[in-house]
């Protein structure tokens, strides 16, 4: 498993799944300490020239920024990479989760939600029940989604925001840290505040 992108968490929640990584892809030097133990292999352009050897071999898109995932999603998939997906944190049977998917620890997704490819759920935030979420969102760290919410694709919404229950957020907006959205949110728009404006 290449690991694209070298963020600690990462790779310790790879690690904690019992995911063997092969090696890091970044444009920056790895000097965490975590992140020192696995070799720095180069930038996606040295992995996309060198391709798939052998085999199927998988990557790990981790990027925050949802159109950056998805643009380096497409580069992989095309050169051959597989996308699987990665729960470390609790999804309900009842729920769905697209290809490519990363659950990060302490995340909860409640009974029939439906997450996109490439969604990205970071650590301790909750979806609640009936969410529906697009294609290559970001959720960052203790946000909350509540019921029946519906989540366009390649949307950011910041850590510690809430989004309110019957909520529609349209494709490309941005959710500022700590917003409470208490009404529905145009496409491509950035709204911040309690309540987010």
């Amino acid at each position: 498993m290449y690991l694209i992108g070298a963020f600690h968490e990462m790779v310790e929640m790879l690690e904690s799944l019992g995911v063997p990584i092969l090696g890091l892809i970044d444009q920056c030097e790895a000097t965490d300490i975590c992140c020192s133990q696995y070799p720095l292999l180069g930038d996606d352009q040295w992995l996309l020239h060198k391709g798939v050897q052998e085999g199927r071999q998988d990557v790990v898109i981790t990027p925050d920024n949802p159109r950056l995932r998805k643009r380096l999603t497409q580069q992989y998939a095309t050169a051959g990479f597989g996308t699987p997906s990665f729960v470390a944190g609790e999804v309900s049977k009842y729920a769905k989760i697209g290809q490519g998917a990363i659950i990060q620890k302490f995340a909860y997704i409640s009974a029939a939600s439906q997450l996109g490819r490439g969604v990205k759920v970071n650590v301790g935030a909750k979806v609640m029940h009936d969410v529906r979420i697009g294609d290559y969102v970001t959720i960052a760290p203790s946000a909350v989604i509540l019921g029946k919410v519906t989540i366009e694709s390649e949307v950011y919404i910041g850590a510690n925001a809430t989004v309110l229950p019957n909520i529609h957020i349209g494709r490309g907006a941005t959710i500022g840290a700590g917003s409470v959205v208490t009404k529905n949110v145009a496409d491509n728009s950035v709204v911040i505040g309690v309540p987010a404006k």
